[in-house]
Order: structure tokens, then C-alpha cells, then sequence
């Protein structure tokens, strides 16, 4: 349906009545790179997506340890309707009826065959098994979808510190990221690089796949204290999988760049945009929000040092500050759309996720999104996430998706 949809803009189809279908990308190759450029949405009233009023589903906030939940990792939805989300707060990996009514747990805090010392991801493999990451450990885990340890691999060799799993491949590969290098000695503003790797299914070897725009990071120092936070308006690239490719984006620039498994690029998406420009109530904004990230002791010790720290001109055009830890910006659905978090200004509270088609279209944006709201997972008629309630209590929820 989307490929019809950018046929028809491409055609400059009207529609009839008082509504004209916008025209569609503009579609040029480059050495053999496909560049999608973007400028209006393909959607018009009355036929963009947008999720229902409530929750279908809603795991959390009660008073028994299954329905509390600390540090939410991940969430995915399997074959059977069944909802499988990672809990690093108790190790766990909590299993739940298509309702959201508990059935069971596989795992627990600890360090052996199938313990957990903090789970950092989780995704579900092709064969609907599970992978749960330790960050702490390195270790993947995998677990069939009863909740049965199948095996696990220790994931070394590759260069930088803190690899992390970004996706997993259709043929059961991993994507991972490393950071390569470290924070200067001197007080600043860093960006640290970050490496990609395709490792094996079985974890015997990996591939690397280059380097990605990485993270920036301020290097504070007040009174003995040495600190490093995420930079003020903090631009960052993130990768995702998707079957047999990847994509990346850097959220200065408003750019998705699709490579295959090789790592050879083969597509380009891009959306015309005007970044905007940084002004005092937007800085105080980010102060003010930075500060609140953290605990009471750096928190006093950052207020007087952190305005003073080196400031870009312009808010980037992507990402989000605010999303339980994983600043997630990019998320392919089940259908081969990509969605893509807009950014939100210090002085907004609207979130907004766009949509682009497999053909790199863009279709418009999701207009309801519910606040404090983070996707794990887009189904065609779902999408299942982590939501905070006012008092950051931690709830795992599932909404329909409704494509009129």
C-alpha cells in the first residue's frame, strides 16, 4: 500500500474533492546510492496514523511484585500475542498473557547461567526466542519463548568499552556499538565516536561495519569532583537493524543512511527541515533539565559550572532527551516503515515520531503521541512501550495503532 501511495505522489495523482495529494520525494541516484529527498508529507487529514486514546494493555503500577516494575529495559510482543519485558531492576525477564495478566519469570540478580547483573536490551530473534544483554557482564543470553535458558555467549575482541547490542539481523546476527576512546583531561565538550560491529549468531566472531557520529559528552570539574554528562543539547548517532540491513542517523542533521549487511551504503533519506536556533529561555531550558538528571551531590556541584560550557547555535533536528536512558531516535515497524523522533525543544511537551515508507517517502507524523511515553517495539497494529506517570512510576504499555 505505501509503494502505491508514493507511486501515485510521484505521478502527481489529485484526489477528488476540496484535498490534493501532496507530491512525492524527490528520487535521484548517486554512484549507485539511492537519494531520497523529502519535503511535504504524503498524508493528509483523514488518513494519518495515530494511536488510540488509551492504552490496550497495561503492565505496571500495582501493589504486587509482578506488577511493579524498575528500570524497563526492553519490551517485545511474540508470535502468540504474549509479552515478554525486561525488568533490570529485580534481573528478570517477566512473561505475560496477551491481557497483561503475569504468567511467569526466567532469570533473577546474580551472575550465573541465566542471572542478570543489569540487563540493558532486549530484543526477540527471528525463531521468537529471546536475547537479553548484560551490559555488566557482556554476556548475551538467549531464551526460548517459555522462558528456558537455550545458551549464552560472551561478546569480547571487539574495540572501545561498553558494547551494546543496537538491533538484531534477520539471520540472527547482531548489530553491536562500542565507544571508541574517552573524555580529554581537560574540562569540555567531547565527542566520543562509537564502532559498529556484525557479530555471529553463535558469537564466535564479528565484522566491522566502520564508525558512527557517536556521542557528546561534557567533562566537568567543581571543587574534587570530576564528572561526565551528556553535552547540552546533546547530538548523538544511533543505529538499527532491519532483516538484512541497518540504518544510521546523526541527529544534528535531519539524514537516515541505510547500508546492507556489509556494510556498503545504499540508500539516503532526507527531509527539509530548518533547525532552530538557541535562545536564553531555550538554554535555561536545558540547564535546568540536565540538572534535574542527576544525583543531589553532582547536581549542586554542576549548577554553577554547566551554563558555562560551550553552547552549539542551533537545537539538533532529531532525538530526544528525555527516554528512559536509551535516547532512541530510530525504530523500523514490522512493515519495513522507519519512524523517527523529532526533536523536542526544552521549551516543548509535545512528542512527535515520523514516519517514512520502505520506498523512503515520508508519510507525516504520529500527532497523538503520548507524553513520557517510549516505544520498544512496532507491530502493523501496535506499538508497545514504557510509560512514566507523574510520579516516574514505570508502566509497560501497548497501544493500537490505527491506519485509517
Amino acid at each position: 500500500m505505501h509503494r502505491c501511495l508514493f507511486l501515485l505522489a510521484i505521478s502527481l495523482v489529485a484526489c477528488t474533492g476540496d484535498v490534493t495529494r501532496a507530491a512525492g520525494p524527490l528520487v535521484r541516484d548517486s554512484a549507485g546510492v539511492r537519494i531520497v529527498e523529502n519535503s511535504t508529507p504524503m498524508w493528509h487529514e483523514g488518513v494519518a496514523w495515530r494511536l488510540s486514546p488509551e492504552p490496550v494493555v497495561d503492565i505496571g503500577g500495582g501493589d504486587t511484585e509482578e506488577t511493579q516494575l524498575f528500570r524497563v529495559r526492553g519490551a517485545v510482543r511474540l508470535s502468540d500475542g504474549r509479552i515478554v519485558l525486561a525488568n533490570a531492576g529485580s534481573g528478570q525477564l517477566r512473561f505475560y498473557d496477551s491481557l497483561g495478566d503475569y504468567e511467569r519469570f526466567a532469570g533473577g540478580l546474580g551472575e550465573g547461567p541465566g542471572e542478570f547483573r543489569d540487563i540493558s536490551r532486549l530484543y526477540r530473534m527471528p525463531d521468537d526466542s529471546l536475547l537479553a544483554y548484560d551490559i555488566a557482564m557482556r554476556r548475551a543470553t538467549i531464551v526460548t519463548r517459555q522462558g528456558q535458558v537455550a545458551r549464552t555467549m560472551v561478546l569480547r575482541g571487539m574495540a572501545g568499552s561498553n558494547p551494546q547490542p543496537l538491533g538484531v539481523f534477520g539471520d540472527g546476527q547482531l548489530l553491536m556499538r562500542s565507544y571508541l576512546g574517552q573524555a580529554g583531561s581537560s574540562e569540555g565538550r567531547y565527542r566520543i565516536p562509537g564502532g559498529l560491529y556484525r557479530v555471529r549468531a553463535d558469537g564466535t566472531g564479528f565484522d566491522s561495519l566502520g564508525v558512527n557520529a557517536g556521542t557528546e559528552y561534557l567533562h566537568l570539574r567543581v571543587g574534587g569532583l570530576s564528572m561526565l554528562i551528556p553535552a547540552l543539547f546533546n547530538r548523538y548517532g544511533r543505529a538499527v537493524t532491519d532483516n538484512l540491513s541497518y540504518s544510521v542517523v546523526n541527529t544534528s542533521t535531519y539524514e537516515i543512511r541505510t547500508h546492507d549487511h556489509t556494510g556498503a551504503l545504499v540508500s539516503i533519506i532526507r527531509r527539509a527541515v530548518t533547525p532552530q536556533r538557541i535562545g536564553n529561555d531555550e538554554l535555561a531550558g536545558e540547564v535546568a533539565r540536565s540538572l534535574a538528571n542527576l544525583g543531589e551531590r553532582a547536581r549542586e556541584g554542576a549548577a554553577s559550572a554547566i551554563g558555562d560550557t560551550e553552547v552549539p547555535e542551533f537545537m539538533p533536528v532529531l532525538g530526544s532527551w528525555y527516554d528512559t536512558g536509551r535516547n532512541l531516535v530510530l525504530l523500523p515497524d514490522a512493515e519495513g516503515n522507519l519512524w523517527v523522533r523529532e526533536y523536542e525543544a526544552p521549551t516543548e511537551r509535545d512528542v512527535r515520531w515520523s514516519v517514512f515508507d520502505s520506498a523512503g517517502a515520508y508519510l507525516g507524523m504520529i500527532r497523538n503521541w503520548p507524553a513520557r511515553f517510549t516505544p520498544f517495539e512496532i507491530g502493523p497494529d501496535y506499538v508497545l512501550g514504557v510509560w512514566r506517570d507523574a510520579d516516574d512510576v514505570e508502566h509497560v504499555q501497548m497501544y493500537e495503532l490505527v491506519k485509517p
